[in-house]
């Protein structure tokens, strides 16, 4: 027999076995996961604590205080410096024709993250395109688009230029919480998800070709 819990007033899941900084919402229920205070996560994330405060009316915000983060400084030859929504964690900085892209992590809650596109010249935000969730891996260009997948398994198609959505695929990434998986391209197809479930999408529309499930894997394709 089933049990909902909710009925129960289950509002979050709290974990510490992923070893990762995580959080996310399903079905009403916040999935909260913190990593080793001391250490950090194996996903490469800072050492911090993760701070869960619960108000009068059930509703929950999240904090990750990353200890390091205070020991960041501009470097004295900077020639300029740019704050950014969430912090710049995982995601490869590109540059092209004068324009800087990265993309954000924040696994506070509410987060506060996504793809940002730079002046090369003076750090100015040209344009902010937030995500459902952190972006942590690899963001991808081609001549007129930017591709990205943020840790829920959402992939993003954005113009290069403006920052508008073209198109946005969900995906199931397999893992139990989270992906931090790359993306890569080759002849018109785009690969994502993580390593327990593979999907491969057209670039041109975000149609899902294939996907390939891995049952070595710890997964939940629920």
């Amino acid at each position: 027999k089933e049990l909902d819990l909710k009925k129960h007033n289950l509002i979050a899941w709290v974990f510490g076995h992923y070893h990762n900084h995580f959080i996310n919402e399903k079905l009403g229920v916040l999935n909260i996961c913190a990593s080793t205070p001391g250490s950090g996560g194996i996903d490469s994330s800072a050492s911090g604590s993760r701070i869960i405060k619960i108000d009068d009316t059930d509703s929950v915000t999240s904090e990750v205080h990353y200890y390091d983060m205070s020991l960041a400084r501009t470097p004295e030859n900077a020639v300029w410096a740019t704050d950014l929504k969430g912090k710049a964690l995982f995601c490869n900085t590109l540059y092209e024709n004068g324009l800087v892209y990265i993309a954000t992590n924040d696994d506070s809650w509410p987060c506060v993250c996504g793809i940002h596109c730079l002046s090369g010249d003076d750090g100015s935000i040209k344009w902010f395109y937030a995500t459902k969730n952190s972006v942590k891996n690899n963001i991808l260009l081609t001549d007129d688009r930017l591709y990205a997948q943020d840790c829920e398994g959402n992939v993003y198609c954005l113009d290069k230029a403006t920052g508008a959505l073209i198109w946005e695929k969900k995906l199931q990434v397999g893992a139990v919480l989270s992906t931090s998986s790359g993306i890569c391209m080759d002849e018109g197809m785009l690969y994502a998800g993580s390593s327990a479930l593979v999907t491969a999408l057209n670039l041109s529309d975000g149609s899902e070709v294939w996907n390939h499930f891995y049952p070595n894997k710890q997964t939940d394709t629920s």
